[in-house]
């Protein structure tokens, strides 16, 4: 009995030792693993933020680059449709005023010939009524 008693209280003792132990070791695990996550999530946490922050600084270079690029392809576009616009003006004035000389030279020359030529006729004509009278 004695002996029973004895191995009982020291095996009683040694598995408390032990339920001691594997508590204590896996209440370290836990604050370790606790620990060692809650640090992956901060630093998962400032590098997705350090992405965006450069993702959109990075998005926000390129729409004022392209605004700028557009912008400058539309004045360009606009002041070149100008040019083309107020040189096609003059030149359609100047074909305007040629055309309008030119015609009323020949008009001037055709009347005036014509007119000549009437008065020729009808002054040899009368001649010839005056000679024959």
């Amino acid at each position: 009995t004695n002996h029973c008693s004895s191995i009982i209280k020291h095996t009683t003792s040694h598995y408390s030792s032990i339920t001691r132990h594997t508590t204590s070791h896996c209440s370290s695990i836990t604050r370790h693993t606790t620990s060692h996550c809650s640090s992956n999530t901060r630093h998962t946490t400032n590098h997705c933020s350090s992405i965006t922050r450069h993702t959109t600084s990075h998005c926000f270079s390129i729409t004022r680059h392209t605004t700028n690029h557009c912008s400058s392809i539309i004045k360009h576009t606009t002041s070149h449709y100008s040019s083309i616009t107020r040189h096609t003006t003059s030149h359609c004035s100047s074909i305007t005023r040629h055309t309008t000389s030119h015609c009323s030279s020949i008009i001037t020359r055709l009347t005036t010939n014509h007119c000549s030529s009437i008065t020729r006729h009808t002054t040899s004509h009368c001649s010839s009524i005056t000679r024959h009278t």
